[in-house]
């Protein structure tokens, strides 16, 4: 657990391990003032939550909600499986959609838990944060399932410092993440499911009907699952 140091009471109920400024010894930690929840590798600034929900203040990730429309309508519920920041989670959240998050790092989901409660506490009963891998939930059925994978070397340019940290910090291995990410989806059936993706990269499923929708960098694929169990024969390995 990352220790987060502070000297205000500023009541905050964070998954850290608290401690006193003034016990500081560490080089990677947390230290929280009234401005910001900032975390420090090797004694250096590394990112902050401000850094990290910029954007998200701005009102710059309204048009994520659209693509999980069907018939023109949000769903009532859906599942994040790759919650990074939880930016796309929380827009969800503030959507009115009950949003179920799933992000396996230690940081992301302690900055999440910090946003929701400093800037986004009026969207707190939409949304779950869960501190593990999507491939160990136990959901049966949800109306939509969305996915935003690390792109890796797909992806060349890394513009926003967020997704550079993100990048940086957790270095894995893209074959492991399909798998854990296809554990996950074989065991949920699902109306939708969005698919982040580098534009020009193979895509995940066939079988099912496919839209595409295409941004500056990115793809998103929308497949129509309705209401059926994804197969292993669906899978494009």
């Amino acid at each position: 657990m990352l220790k987060c140091f502070t000297n205000d009471t500023l009541n905050y109920i964070l998954p850290v391990d608290w401690h006193s400024l003034k016990d500081n010894q560490e080089t990677d930690f947390l230290l929280l003032d009234n401005n910001d929840l900032i975390f420090y590798r090797d004694k250096k600034k590394f990112i902050s939550a401000n850094d990290c929900y910029q954007s998200m203040l701005q009102e710059k990730h309204l048009s994520i909600v659209q693509l999980v429309k069907r018939r023109g309508k949000l769903p009532r519920e859906l599942i994040d499986g790759t919650g990074g920041w939880g930016k796309d989670a929380l827009s969800f959240a503030q959507a009115g959609i009950h949003t179920t998050v799933f992000e396996r790092q230690e940081l992301p989901v302690i900055f999440m838990h910090y946003a929701l409660q400093r800037w986004f506490a009026e969207y707190k009963d939409f949304i779950q944060i869960h501190h593990a891998c999507f491939s160990q939930h136990d959901i049966k059925t949800t109306e939509c399932v969305y996915l935003d994978p690390m792109f890796f070397d797909d992806k060349k340019c890394l513009s926003k410092k967020s997704m550079q940290s993100l990048y940086a910090l957790y270095p894995s291995d893209k074959k492991q993440q399909f798998l854990d990410l296809k554990s996950g989806l074989l065991k949920i059936s699902m109306d939708t499911l969005i698919m982040k993706q580098p534009r020009l990269a193979e895509p995940w499923i066939k079988n099912h009907m496919k839209h595409e929708r295409f941004n500056r960098t990115c793809r998103f694929d929308i497949y129509y699952i309705n209401k059926k169990l994804l197969l292993e024969q669906d899978m494009i390995e």
